[in-house]
């Protein structure tokens, strides 16, 4: 797991890892674009998936001090790079999310509260494009497997459609707020002293 934030709170008695974001000026209350809002929320990586939110609260067993289980408040935003598109994202926005890790590792998330997709489909046999998944519903469940989507199970009846490519603008491929981080991503330990020692200069 790699995370980034504006600050973080570490409590290992209770085993939690709080990561927060900085607090908005009046000023930018009012200007920022929901994009300006989710590059300032802290972001982590489970393998290929980017999360993040308001607000990103980790908890570890205290025996094992393995992660156990995840939440994400306000603006929750899950991008994955879809691996056989060019330009493609699966993307879940929501308000709420609950995740829960096995030995150590993402097992599965539920999202709540106004939940949008956007997901690529494919054809198991020849992996040709069978089309573009755009739902929203109340809630829905995702499992994770070797750190990727797995598979996304709707708990609440869902409203939407599979759209052939063609049929869907690249404006219309991303939800609102989309921003992709991954050049923010710390890849090792000098990568977080260089971003360190640029912020003081």
């Amino acid at each position: 797991m790699r995370g980034r934030s504006d600050s973080l709170h570490l409590d290992r008695l209770a085993g939690l890892t709080k990561l927060l974001s900085k607090p908005l000026t009046r000023k930018q209350e009012q200007i920022f674009t929901e994009v300006d809002r989710n590059k300032s929320n802290p972001v982590i990586w489970f393998n290929k998936s980017q999360m993040s939110g308001n607000n990103i609260l980790l908890m570890s067993n205290k025996k094992t001090n393995q992660l156990d289980s995840l939440k994400i408040n306000g603006n929750v935003l899950i991008i994955e790079k879809d691996t056989l598109s060019k330009d493609g994202y699966n993307q879940i926005k929501g308000g709420l999310l609950d995740g829960s890790f096995r030995n150590g590792k993402l097992d599965n998330i539920i999202i709540k509260k106004n939940t949008e997709m956007i997901y690529y489909l494919y054809n198991d046999e020849d992996f040709q494009l069978i089309g573009i998944d755009k739902t929203t519903c109340s809630a829905l469940k995702m499992d994770f497997l070797d750190g990727e989507i797995n598979d996304i199970t709707f708990l609440v009846t869902p409203s939407g459609n599979v759209y052939p490519e063609e049929e869907i603008p690249l404006n219309d491929r991303t939800l609102k707020g989309f921003i992709w981080r991954d050049n923010e991503r710390p890849n090792n330990i000098d990568d977080l002293i260089d971003n360190f020692e640029k912020q003081k200069n």
